[in-house]
């Protein structure tokens, strides 16, 4: 079983809330789909979405757009005396003699033990029956208990995800080509939600085809246009022409400025009448290289590449998505 957090979904007004809620569940299904993890039931609690699934669909959850963290739990029915024996169980499996831990839990108004209690009694039973020291400012290892009846459930291991908003959940926008990093601003853009359509020209996009392959990945179950254009004024040009007809709202650039000379460059090769959103323009370096990793990280088919550049140099108009080449 994995337990999933998000963050900034639990913000919005409970209209919002429930449908960025479904769309984030769709994307998880998707993201698990592309790469064939199996799974079961998903549902939904208050704060938080659980998949029935191995601890192997950790790595792919973690990637979806919306998903701060998540953990693999073992789950019992919401009484004590069961929570008190799966937590000691799992002591025992982690080894916890001669090591520093801490007990946190939390709980849902109907159980009326109240979280603190938990942790007192829960970390007394480790202590006696398992060993350990008890360490609340630096733990070497933390036992999590969340009662939200009718179960429990218990975890020691969070993995961090990548956040942001379900993709899907903001309008549309086009990434043009117009820097080495436009990947990766087209990767944050979709980490506020975006779906993306892509324009470039040939050169441009066949030299960064295997990370728009990529950033294709990560937009999982949505489709990424991209469009073969003959220069950076048609992409504008290109961009201007979708927002004028409602089909994308903005623009988005991969610029990024570290000196005057470069905000004048960035000036004069945009177009003025276009929206345009530039999510790297203050960037550091090491940011953006921390954000390429990352990026890059999803795996790709060889065969898949090859067949997005081929479609590249026939000037095709290029559907994406999973990592795979739509267009023949």
């Amino acid at each position: 079983m994995i337990l999933v957090r998000y963050g900034e979904i639990g913000i919005k007004s409970r209209r919002v809330r429930n449908r960025m809620e479904k769309l984030l569940v769709k994307n998880i299904k998707n993201m698990l789909d592309q790469f064939g993890v199996e799974y079961g039931e998903i549902w939904r609690d208050w704060g938080r979405i659980f998949v029935d699934s191995g601890e192997n669909a950790l790595e792919y959850i973690s990637r979806v757009f919306g998903v701060v963290s998540c953990s693999p739990v073992s789950y019992v029915s919401a009484d004590l005396e069961k929570i008190r024996n799966k937590v000691v169980e799992l002591a025992e499996e982690k080894d916890v003699r001669g090591k520093k831990f801490a007990v946190r839990a939390r709980r849902k108004k109907e159980f009326d033990v109240t979280s603190r209690e938990i942790e007192r009694i829960v970390g007394r039973d480790i202590l006696e029956k398992a060993g350990g020291k008890v360490n609340l400012s630096e733990p070497d290892i933390t036992f999590y208990v969340e009662v939200r009846p009718p179960k429990a459930f218990i975890y020691t291991d969070i993995v961090k995800g990548v956040g942001g908003l379900p993709v899907g959940s903001q309008d549309k926008a086009i990434l043009v080509m117009d820097s080495p990093y436009s990947p990766l601003a087209g990767w944050y853009m979709m980490r506020r939600g975006c779906r993306l359509a892509v324009a470039g020209e040939t050169g441009v996009l066949k030299g960064d085809s295997e990370r728009l392959v990529k950033l294709s990945r990560w937009c999982a179950g949505h489709d990424m246009e991209v469009l073969c254009l003959g220069d950076l004024e048609e992409s504008f040009t290109y961009s201007r022409k979708m927002i004028d007809e409602e089909s994308v709202y903005a623009a988005i650039s991969g610029y990024v400025i570290s000196t005057p000379e470069d905000f004048e460059d960035w000036l004069e090769g945009t177009d003025p009448s276009v929206p345009l959103l530039s999510p790297l323009i203050s960037f550091e370096k090491e940011e953006m290289e921390s954000g390429m990793r990352m990026l890059e990280s999803m795996e790709v088919a060889e065969e898949e590449v090859e067949r997005f550049e081929n479609a590249v140099e026939r000037g095709k108009r290029i559907v994406l998505r999973d990592g795979k080449c739509l267009t023949r």
